[in-house]
């Protein structure tokens, strides 16, 4: 019997050492794991600049290109770009998805109610003199 205790008191000890081993070993890997989620946050926060300023040259082109554009042209990508973005709504689509994919219909619609308004202004001006 005496063995059998011994036996049973060396396995516990050894199980509560492997078990302090494990832990430490996870400690050193999350501390680890901290230390690489601390410094890839500081190299993107240091990237931000860069993107936003090429964010914006994009959307300033865009702009640029779909004022340019003609009316035929605005009103096919206008009607393109809703029929997308409404396929994505009912198609179950995460909200913000579909937000995006309506920015290229919303600034085509502006651009084209803002081009039948200066008509529709210049028109009233040219009659009433």
């Amino acid at each position: 019997m005496a063995t059998t205790q011994d036996m049973t008191r060396t396995s516990a000890d050894e199980t509560e050492r492997g078990v302090r081993h494990r832990v430490a070993v996870m400690g050193d890997a999350v501390s680890t794991a901290a230390g690489s989620a601390a410094a890839a946050a500081s190299d993107a926060a240091s990237q931000v600049p860069a993107i936003a300023e090429g964010a914006r040259s994009v959307l300033v082109d865009a702009n640029r290109q779909i004022r340019a554009g003609s009316d035929e042209v605005l009103i096919v990508g206008g009607a393109l770009s809703l029929g997308f973005a409404m396929g994505l709504l009912f198609g179950g689509a995460n909200r913000l998805l579909v937000a995006a994919a309506m920015l290229p219909a919303a600034s085509m619609g502006l651009t084209i109610l803002e081009r039948a308004n200066q008509g529709w202004l210049e028109r009233g001006l040219h009659e009433g003199a």
